[in-house]
């Protein structure tokens, strides 16, 4: 891959690959959710579950979002 591409996969897909150059690498997860989901971030997958009290940044991409459930960062300047 070079500078500017990326792949998208499907969330039940586990990747790998082996990294030959010697800069880090960044991955970003982005998910769609409704604005009155509350995002969270599991601390583990056994049962129960744990959630981290940790609120994640959240991106409104479009409409209102006036619920408080999320961490909502401003958009960029134009």
């Amino acid at each position: 891959m070079t500078d500017g591409e990326f792949v998208i996969f499907s969330g039940k897909t586990l990747h790998g690959s082996h990294n030959t150059a010697n800069d880090t690498r960044i991955g970003v997860l982005f998910q769609y959710a409704t604005p009155a989901a509350k995002v969270k971030i599991p601390l583990s997958w056994n049962p129960p579950i744990a959630w981290s009290s940790y609120k994640p940044p959240c991106m409104q991409v479009c409409g209102v979002c006036d619920s408080g459930n999320n961490l909502l960062i401003p958009r960029p300047a134009r």
